[in-house]
């Protein structure tokens, strides 16, 4: 998981400071799926995600999902190929580019809690105040 803002960074450094020819890997933290919904739940005030799917009916359903998509003529939340990826535990080493370019990422909780922000500020924006009543809502019951 990395932020676009520190990629962003990582390629001004890059462009300043990176000998030519050279390849930067500006890769952030390591966390799992269940550990970005975890932190999600935290932010958004409701329970964390209890239930797991089975990864191998996930794969197998996902080749409907993918027809269904395709028929209704929609961008599919999920593809075959998405559910293989976050399934893989690729490990990738920004050494390099912390060594060579000063590159850094910023707090992965951060990161986390300015993009739910975001997402739900733009989403509260598109959907209008049904949405933005029940958040509020919630919340006062929750406090």
């Amino acid at each position: 998981f990395v932020d676009v803002r520190d990629v962003a960074a990582g390629i001004r450094l890059a462009a300043e400071k990176g000998r030519r020819g050279e390849c930067y890997i500006l890769s952030g933290h390591e966390i799992s799926v269940k550990e970005l919904l975890d932190e999600i739940a935290v932010l958004g005030n409701v329970p964390k995600v209890r239930t797991k799917l089975s990864y191998w009916f996930i794969l197998a359903m996902s080749y409907f999902a993918e027809l269904y998509y395709f028929i209704v003529k929609r961008k599919p939340l999920f593809t075959h190929y998405s559910i293989i990826v976050l399934d893989s535990n690729f490990q990738f080493s920004n050494e390099k580019a912390k060594r060579e370019l000063g590159f850094q990422t910023r707090d992965i909780k951060e990161s986390i809690k300015d993009t739910f922000e975001f997402a739900v500020a733009n989403y509260l924006e598109k959907h209008g105040n049904k949405y933005r009543r029940k958040l509020v809502k919630k919340a006062k019951n929750d406090a």
